[in-house]
């Protein structure tokens, strides 16, 4: 946010700046054409802005690579080189969108005012708009909703899991029989520990949290 309100605040000075001093009028009268007094701002002006920030980055490169980072080989390289394309495309955009307000105002003043207007928008309104819109056409649920559901899923599975082993204790033992370890008989102790360990297993395996792992 800071980089772009310093880059907009730079380019609009460029044009309406000129106008208000009147040496774009001398640049024009000597039969220079309008499209390449822009593009030699546009390119110098950018290159003055993008300076900064290509010495601020290299000098990080090498802070990381002196903490044997290596950022220089392996798949790290193209990420770098994608981090410093994608910001020169950023400071790019800006400055030629303070640029244009400068070009489309005549004083330095009104230039500053559009600016600043285009910052807010882009970089206040534009987001806060962008997320309302995203909620309205892809909504996603909250992570009060999905806690929730999990804890629905997690006692539905539990309950399913004590009816199991509630028809499966009254097959091996009998209607009636206590559920202790003293007066539970002997007779079918192993088979009934097995489909509980097994339905325990089963149940940890099938739990929202297990899945999400």
């Amino acid at each position: 946010m800071v980089v772009s309100l310093i880059v907009l605040l730079f380019a609009s000075d460029l044009v309406a700046g000129e106008k208000e001093l009147g040496t774009l009028r001398g640049m024009l009268s000597n039969s220079v054409a309008r499209p390449t007094i822009l593009l030699s701002k546009l390119i110098g002006g950018f290159v003055a802005v993008l300076l900064p920030f290509v010495i601020a980055f290299l000098l990080g490169m090498i802070v990381l690579s002196a903490a044997s980072l290596p950022l220089l080989s392996g798949p790290l390289l193209g990420r770098v080189v994608l981090v410093f394309a994608a910001t020169s495309l950023f400071v790019l955009t800006y400055f030629a969108l303070g640029l244009l307000a400068s070009a489309c105002t005549s004083r330095g003043r009104s230039a500053l005012v559009a600016t600043l207007l285009i910052w807010i928008v882009l970089q206040l309104v534009v987001p806060k708009v962008s997320d309302m819109v995203a909620s309205v056409v892809y909504p996603v649920r909250t992570e009060t909703v999905i806690s929730l559901q999990k804890s629905m899923i997690v006692k539905a599975l539990e309950e399913d899991r004590g009816k199991l082993l509630g028809r499966e204790y009254e097959r091996i033992f009998g209607r009636g029989t206590p559920l202790t370890t003293d007066q539970t008989p002997r007779l079918g102790l192993e088979e009934w520990n097995t489909i509980k360990n097994d339905a325990t297993a089963g149940t940890r395996r099938e739990s929202p949290n297990s899945c999400a792992r």
